[in-house]
């Protein structure tokens, strides 16, 4: 039998649980793997750089790309520029062949998620090739995505299948694409090696 004091702490406790685990999972479906997968699909295809940009440079990145000496971008807005222009130079060769008013939808067709040990193996990985300034079991998540992407303009439409690696960094998703990204996080095949190296025997 529960006391009257322990009823009232259910009724308050047990409300804000089931409130904490919806707002977790609405989360989930507002920026989870398989919404960012879409919406930089969706932003390549409009010339939308901005939007790739930051759906691709996380911090660790950014700050990375600024400081070495392998790189001359002023500022950050250098990189965005670089974005901007070739993803708009991008949208237009589309509409060239495919017609103006682009329009893709797509379609998840497959994820496939990596285990623990895996990420594990790839925050080590992250933490070697960019000791500077990442921060030790910054990456959270690690999703491959397969999509169809079925673009239609005012003259024609085309069909493409896309695989990319979607990984969650400190509680946001990002695509890891365009060269923006460590050598070994580029791909399924990269990270595939990567654990093959800094796993566990």
């Amino acid at each position: 039998m529960i006391c009257k004091k322990h009823s009232k702490f259910l009724k308050i406790v047990v409300p804000i649980a089931v409130v904490a685990v919806a707002i977790a999972i609405a989360l989930t479906f507002i920026s989870g793997p398989e919404k960012t997968a879409k919406k930089y699909l969706k932003a390549s295809v409009k010339g939308d750089g901005e939007t790739v940009y930051k759906l691709v440079m996380n911090p660790f990145e950014l700050e990375y790309r600024l400081g070495s000496e392998y790189y001359s971008y002023e500022n950050e807005q250098s990189i965005i520029d670089v974005f901007t222009s070739k993803y708009s130079f991008s949208s237009d060769m589309l509409k060239n062949t495919l017609g103006d008013n682009l329009k893709a939808k797509v379609k998840i067709k497959n994820i496939t998620k990596y285990s623990k040990s895996d990420i594990e193996a790839v925050n080590k990985y992250l933490s070697v090739v960019r000791s500077d300034n990442y921060e030790l079991n910054s990456l959270q998540d690690i999703c491959v995505v397969t999509t169809e992407t079925t673009i239609k303009g005012s003259k024609l439409s085309d069909t493409r299948t896309d695989e990319m690696v979607v990984y969650k960094l400190n509680g946001k998703w990002y695509v890891s694409a365009d060269a923006f990204c460590p050598a070994g996080f580029a791909s399924k095949d990269s990270i595939g090696q990567v654990i093959n190296t800094y796993g566990k025997n």
